[in-house]
Parts: structure tokens; C-alpha cells; sequence
């Protein structure tokens, strides 16, 4: 059974006059024959009602007397077993509340007043509860892309002096870690962030609406200039970005945003983040 059908059936439960049954729901009534029809409508008596509460106790472990409330409550594997003896009935992402974290080559990360070397390429889960544990970095580096974050140890300039001990986090994506819980993070840890994103339009507004935007973590410009000039960068990304874009880039009265931007607009480039973590192994 599935866990929307579930939900379905508890809410179901609930209800005492004629009601008209969702899809799933009235396929399940009327395979089990249970329920009285009033036209489109199906009504639940007391013995319709025994008889969905035995279904599904037998069938599925739900606990007599769940609620629907309950029921879709956001809830880790094990917690969804109070429930039933499906642990997949939960709607909470796996890592849901966890970011990656980790620190530039040869920092090590301080957890707890703790300092932990990690070696090229590791970083750290870490729940956005444990967020003040970190706090003995000063600052965050927040970086927009995996690849770029997990091989941060390739990134071909240097980071400014008071970001070497920065704690650096990934911003997240659909799948896996998730961009809600990066902003949760920065939120609770509450340090002042730069924006290691894609030097492009989206790149520029990502760094804009970082949750305690203190500047960019961007390569020097004339690296940028250089790469434009041997041909490297995006034309068509830049140009599918712009309309989303432009307008709040053009009003922004930051410099740092200013400088990039100029440089961006005027070659109609977007240049991803990688391009800076690239190996010179080939």
C-alpha cells in the first residue's frame, strides 16, 4: 500500500457524512467492497471504518489509532516504524537537515574547539543543529558546485588571507545535500559568508541572496579577462540567465557584484566554477 494511500484512508477515518474518495482511496473501497455509495460519494459506518483500521493493522502495521497528522509528519526511517513496519513510509529525504562542510587545503576543520585535518577531496556531514559547534571558524566560503567544493584543493588562485581559515560549505542541489539546509546552516551558524559561485549571471544572484552575504570568494578578475580572451566561458548559458538576471545585476549598487559583472556583460560569458578546480593532469 502506499503511503499516500495511507494518508488517504486515515483521513477517511475521520469523516463522518458522505464524502467523494480520491482516486487511489475509491479503487481500495471498492476492491475491499467497503463503504456505502451515495451517488459519486461514499459514506463510512462504524463497521467500514473496523474494517479499513483491520486492513491496515494486518497488512501494513499501521498502529490502531494513528492520526493523519501523524502519519505525515516529516520523520527519519526508524521514527516511520512507530508507525508501521515499513520504514519507507516517511517523506524525509535522506540527508535532509545535513550539509558538507570542510576547510581549505592544509586547514583543518574546528569543531568544539577540536581541530580536524582532513585530507584532499574529504569533507564532513554535519547537521544544521550542529552549527554552533563551528563556530570557531571566522567566516564561510560557500560554494555553489560539488565538484568545485569536493576538489577545492585544485582551485587555481588564492583565497584572500582572512578566508584561509574559513569554513567552507556546499550550497546544495536537488538530490542530496539540499540547498534549504545550507541556508538553514548559515543561518544558525550566523558568520559573515562569501560566495564561491559560477562567475555568471545566476552565479552573481546566488551570491546577492546568500543568507549573510559579506562578499565574494571569486577569482581575481584578470584571471576571468584572461580566460574570456583564449576563448574559454559559456555564451549560451550567459545569455539563457540573463532575462532572470540583468535587470537586478544592473541596479546593484555593490562593486565587488559590479566589477564581475561588467567584466560578464560585456563578453556575454558565463564561466562555471570548475574551470578553477580543473587538474593539469591529463
Amino acid at each position: 500500500m502506499q503511503r499516500s494511500l495511507i494518508l488517504s484512508a486515515l483521513r477517511a477515518l475521520e469523516k463522518n457524512g458522505p464524502f467523494t474518495p480520491a482516486k487511489l482511496l475509491d479503487e481500495f473501497l471498492r476492491d475491499n467492497n467497503i463503504g456505502r455509495r451515495v451517488g459519486a460519494k461514499v459514506a463510512l459506518g462504524p463497521a467500514a471504518k473496523d474494517s479499513i483500521w483491520r486492513i491496515l493493522q494486518s497488512d501494513h502495521g499501521v498502529v490502531p489509532g494513528t492520526s493523519p497528522e501523524a502519519w505525515s509528519a516529516t520523520r527519519t526511517r526508524s521514527e516511520a516504524l512507530s508507525l508501521s513496519t515499513n520504514e519507507k513510509h516517511t517523506t524525509r529525504r535522506v540527508r535532509q537537515d545535513r550539509v558538507a562542510v570542510k576547510a581549505l587545503a592544509g586547514q583543518p576543520v574546528m569543531i568544539g574547539g577540536e581541530t580536524y585535518p582532513l585530507p584532499p577531496g574529504v569533507s564532513l556531514d554535519i547537521s544544521v543543529q550542529d552549527a554552533a559547534s563551528l563556530r570557531g571558524h571566522r567566516a564561510i566560503v560557500l560554494v555553489e558546485n560539488w565538484e568545485a567544493f569536493e576538489c577545492i584543493h585544485r582551485v587555481s588562485f588564492p583565497f584572500p588571507d582572512d578566508l584561509q581559515d574559513a569554513l567552507l560549505v556546499y550550497r546544495g542541489e536537488k538530490s542530496g545535500y539540499s540547498t534549504g539546509a545550507a541556508k538553514a546552516f548559515l543561518k544558525e551558524i550566523n558568520l559573515p559568508v562569501h560566495v564561491f559561485s559560477d562567475p555568471d549571471p545566476a552565479g552573481l544572484l546566488i551570491a546577492l541572496t546568500a543568507v549573510n552575504f559579506a562578499g565574494l570568494a571569486f577569482p581575481p578578475a584578470s584571471l576571468i579577462e584572461t580566460m574570456i580572451a583564449a576563448g574559454r566561458g559559456d555564451r549560451r548559458r550567459y545569455i539563457e540567465q540573463l532575462p532572470q538576471c540583468e535587470r537586478i545585476l544592473d541596479d546593484c549598487p555593490r562593486p565587488d557584484i559590479q566589477t564581475y559583472w561588467r567584466i560578464l556583460k560585456s563578453a556575454g560569458i558565463a564561466i562555471p566554477q570548475e574551470e578553477f578546480v580543473r587538474s593539469t593532469q591529463h
